[in-house]
């Protein structure tokens, strides 16, 4: 028995341009790796938990104020508010 595929109507589907999908995962991927670095740094210096890096039970990230004032020096004010606006949504 075969079933029917759904139907999609195109305006239910967006196609992001690929310079602006590339240079979103370029900015994500960024971001990921300086988190890593940014933890470890934090670990290494023995910063208090809540001003680190870490997750809730649930996989939530929790981005404590020395690392966010860390992370938006590296990045900048446009970058941050990108980031953050990604990480908030």
């Amino acid at each position: 028995m075969n079933t029917p595929m759904p139907t999609v109507t195109p305006d239910l589907v967006t196609i992001p341009e690929p310079e602006e999908w590339v240079r979103e995962h370029q900015i994500l991927a960024g971001f990921a790796h300086t988190l890593g670095v940014v933890k470890k740094l934090l670990s290494d210096a023995d910063i208090h938990h809540a001003d680190g890096i870490s997750y809730t039970p649930e996989g939530d990230l929790i981005v404590g104020e020395t690392a966010r004032n860390l992370l938006r020096s590296t990045y900048g004010d446009d970058r941050w508010r990108y980031i953050e606006n990604y990480l908030t949504s």
